[in-house]
């Protein structure tokens, strides 16, 4: 990732997690990063949100994850196994926002349900 930010090595690592393109509780990089503490975890992911290179989704309530702040998507989490898939909203949807007399800065989607291979085991 090419950033005009100058980051410490600790900062580094802590941004490097999210190059995958998954998204990350503050706990899951405490536990891929056991050698950087957990307070300048959450400074660092602070910080990275304030300059816009993450952004938080409140995928399950009370806690927040993060993903890189690289392109426009939302998500479907699947309320059984928990999995969380990213997908696109219909440019349709955006548009019809557009109708209304308020201004859209931002949005966020969030689709609960089962995924298709939960949605397919018989109980």
């Amino acid at each position: 990732m090419n950033l005009n930010i100058k980051l410490s090595k600790k900062r580094r690592l802590i941004l490097q997690v999210f190059e995958t393109g998954h998204l990350f509780t503050a706990n899951d990089i405490c536990k891929l990063l056991p050698n950087i503490d957990r307070a300048t975890i959450y400074r660092a992911l602070r910080f990275f949100v304030e300059k816009k290179l993450i952004r938080e989704v409140n995928v399950q309530k009370g806690l927040l994850s993060y993903e890189l702040n690289i392109d426009s998507h939302e998500h479907f989490f699947c309320e059984c196994c928990g999995q969380v898939i990213s997908i696109k909203i219909d440019n349709v949807f955006i548009e019809y926002l557009r109708n209304f007399d308020f201004q859209v800065n931002s949005f966020e989607v969030l689709l609960r349900g089962k995924c298709r291979n939960c949605s397919q085991k018989v109980i």
